[in-house]
């Protein structure tokens, strides 16, 4: 282990570290935003310049530097609280020119997410189902909401949170290959009708539609009907010009007379002389 094995970062919904399974008390936002930065980088080493510039985007203040160096003292006491006072550090370290959280796989919900579904999906490939769904279950368990959501107006956790939804939504759809190739319809069924109607617009999830499936008459797939918003689409050559299959609007009173005449002036000029 490369820190206190007691401890366990989680960012796959609210931030929090748990300590023996107790919630550690993190202190005031900035400095709890500090940490998160840094288990979000996670064995890399984070530049002070560049956690001045997140903390406190454009407009920092004179004594910047000093409040950080302030708050990874602090967290050192919550993180290592048994560590002598001149002892170093072995969880929040200095490392030039910044500082890096030095922490296993096994303790951020999120490396452990990434590492349990990226094997999960190689067991897909190599044609072993039920070890691969084993894995993405406890991958999937781990999610408790959207990641991070007390700093989601920072800029910087748009492409985080972006990156751990797209890895979230790839494994959902794993596990719906993994139940499928198990002959387990029945939940692939339900599960992709609430993925689609979520998100119509992926093309993996038209690809596994049950009417690629192999069922037996009288299964709980028998029936299955898209949802609406699958219903309403068509497709159009790629997901990105996927859109609504609906009638052009019809033109005003006024431009429809001028383009199509009256019934009864039809009759007229259709009569003989």
């Amino acid at each position: 282990m490369t820190g206190d094995s007691s401890l366990h970062f989680a960012v796959l919904g609210a931030f929090r570290v748990d300590r023996d399974g107790l919630q550690v008390d993190l202190g005031p936002r900035l400095q709890r935003m500090l940490l998160a930065i840094l288990v979000i980088e996670a064995r890399r080493v984070v530049p002070v310049d560049r956690l001045i510039d997140l903390l406190w985007r454009d407009e920092p203040p004179a004594a910047a530097m000093a409040s950080v160096q302030a708050y990874v003292s602090q967290l050192r006491r919550l993180l290592e609280p048994g560590r002598p006072a001149r002892a170093p550090a072995r969880m929040l370290v200095t490392r030039d020119p910044g500082y890096l959280l030095r922490a296993d796989d096994d303790q951020v919900d999120a490396l452990r997410f990434q590492a349990l579904a990226g094997q999960a999906h190689t067991d897909l490939a190599d044609g072993q189902p039920a070890v691969a769904l084993a894995r993405l279950e406890d991958a999937l368990a781990l999610w408790r909401g959207d990641p991070l959501p007390e700093f989601a107006g920072e800029p910087w956790t748009v492409p985080v949170a972006a990156r751990l939804a797209e890895a979230h939504e790839l494994a959902a759809e794993d596990r719906i290959d993994a139940w499928l190739a198990l002959g387990g319809h029945a939940p692939a069924a339900a599960e992709l009708e609430a993925m689609v109607a979520a998100c119509p617009l992926r093309e993996r999830r038209w690809a596994c539609s049950p009417t690629r499936w192999a069922w037996s008459p009288g299964s709980s797939c028998d029936g299955w009907r898209p949802p609406c918003s699958l219903r309403t689409h068509r497709w159009t050559g790629s997901p990105s010009r996927h859109r609504p299959c609906r009638r052009p609007p019809r033109p005003p009173l006024g431009k429809r007379e001028r383009h199509r005449p009256h019934r009864s002036a039809r009759r007229v000029r259709q009569a003989p002389p």
